[in-house]
């Protein structure tokens, strides 16, 4: 009877010094309950017993090796990735910028720099009056195109889509797609039918985007080696103006961002042209059908490489009687590189 009280007696000094221990917070005068691993379910300290139990585990104390698990940990952690504040992992590219934290987002300007998944063939339309093809890329497939396939006795009309006809040229195949008409009709109250406010209005748009575009550029050893190539109709090419300065300003601001970055311009039968300037260093291609709508040159087309094809053949204005022309497109030579345009 007495080793059975003497048991006991043992016991409780032994459960007593557990709890103690345990509560050693509450002690002095912590009344929250601290954070443990299983939640509370298991002791999780040290005492100076050889072998102690944390968690699950039993870790000898001496040799700090786990020696035996006293069962299946009921306590599963995981994250779930929809959880937007959550980072699972710090920004594969953050070498490149590493002034700024590698678990932020587009330079931490997440409210404006919306990030277009780094697409770098972009598109930018004219005026249409038909929503859903502002910005988007129904206003470069509704057409129809004559289509004489080789050796053909009954050639036929078929449906040709501009956009893709020029991703299949450059071997590109990502899109972006703005809206240079500012909305359509709903874009006269804007002052759409100024060149100067389309450009303004791009301009905006280019330097909320501008750090997810460049960033999410594909690049080996620090240097880019994917171009950005633009493509505009009618009054989409003063758009595109804007844009694509404000791109180049966050470049020369961030020029170990840009290293290797390549622009390319492509204006089909651009509307009030006489108000447009070439952006320096930014190759630029214009063509032309003469016509009521847009017959006018750009200013500076003629200069430091960029090139001006006027087409007498037609006076059409639509974006798909250029189709043919897109065969005869390259980009230009002009690379940033080291903080400098540099023409290869």
């Amino acid at each position: 009877m007495k080793k059975i009280n003497l048991s006991l007696v043992i016991a409780f000094m032994l459960c007593s010094q557990l709890l103690t221990a345990q509560d050693i917070f509450k002690q002095h005068g912590f009344t929250k309950e601290p954070l443990t691993l299983s939640n509370g379910n298991y002791n999780e300290f040290f005492n100076n017993d050889e072998v102690v139990q944390i968690g699950t585990a039993l870790l000898n104390t001496k040799t700090n090796k786990v020696v035996a698990f006293v069962g299946e940990d009921t306590i599963k952690a995981s994250y779930k990735s929809e959880f937007s504040s959550r980072w699972l992992s710090p920004d594969p590219k953050a070498e490149l910028f590493f002034n700024w934290s590698p678990y932020n987002y587009v330079l931490n300007t997440p409210v404006n720099a919306i990030d277009p998944s780094g697409r770098l063939v972009i598109f930018v339309n004219g005026f249409t009056p038909l929503k859903s093809e502002q910005g988007t890329s129904a206003y470069w497939r509704s057409g129809q195109v004559q289509v004489f396939p080789e050796g053909c006795n009954n050639c036929y009309m078929a449906r040709i889509s501009f956009d893709e006809t020029a991703m299949n040229h450059f071997d590109d195949h990502k899109a972006k797609y703005l809206d240079g008409s500012l909305g359509g009709v709903s874009g006269f109250l804007k002052g759409s039918t100024s060149a100067a406010t389309r450009s303004g209005e791009g301009y905006e748009k280019g330097q909320e985007e501008a750090a997810a575009v460049i960033i999410g550029l594909q690049r080996s050893g620090g240097v880019i080696t994917e171009s950005i190539k633009v493509f505009t109709h009618s009054m989409g090419a003063a758009y595109a103006k804007g844009y694509i300065k404000a791109l180049k300003e966050f470049a020369e601001k961030y020029p170990q961002l840009a290293n290797g970055l390549k622009i390319s311009e492509f204006d089909f039968d651009p509307y009030q042209a006489g108000d447009l300037s070439v952006i320096d260093k930014v190759y630029t291609k214009q063509v032309t059908h003469l016509g009521l709508i847009a017959d006018e040159k750009q200013n500076g087309i003629d200069n430091n490489g960029n090139e001006y094809k006027e087409d007498n053949s037609s006076d059409a204005h639509s974006i798909y009687t250029f189709i043919e022309s897109i065969q005869n497109l390259g980009e230009g030579t002009y690379k940033y590189i080291n903080g400098q345009w540099v023409k290869q």
